[in-house]
């Protein structure tokens, strides 16, 4: 079962920030396709994620926590790749295993958003708040 369909705030997030068009994963650039409706609609896919050319394709048209999910999926597509990753590791296929990752990380962060705003900090310039 999909832990997101249960909690109602995954519904309620608002998108405030620009789209990213490149995002660095390890030593390579991936260059970011928003895809409208109909062109999603054509390959039958939320997102891709081809690491020949170095391109992540996300679907637009749908709720904001599918599009951080699947950009998570997407990302985590390419860790794989970059860090030699086996795509079956014990009968549990790579597609599988990100999926399962992304939606589970999703889930968790839309549930405790203080914890990751927390953990951001610790990555930037901005001291974390103590409490």
């Amino acid at each position: 079962m999909n832990p997101m369909k249960k909690n109602p705030k995954m519904t309620m997030m608002k998108t405030t920030m620009k789209r990213p068009d490149k995002i660095l994963v390890l030593s390579n650039w991936f260059e970011i396709q928003w895809l409208d409706q109909g062109a999603s609609d054509a390959t039958k896919s939320f997102g891709t994620c081809n690491t020949n050319t170095q391109v992540i394709t996300i679907s637009c048209g749908m709720k904001p926590t599918l599009i951080a999910d699947t950009f998570l999926h997407e990302l985590i597509h390419a860790l794989c790749w970059q860090m030699d990753i086996p795509h079956n590791l014990d009968g549990i296929t790579e597609e599988n295993i990100c999926r399962r990752i992304s939606t589970g990380l999703t889930a968790v962060w839309v549930s405790n958003p203080e914890a990751f705003r927390w953990w951001a900090s610790l990555l930037t310039d901005t001291p974390a708040v103590q409490h």
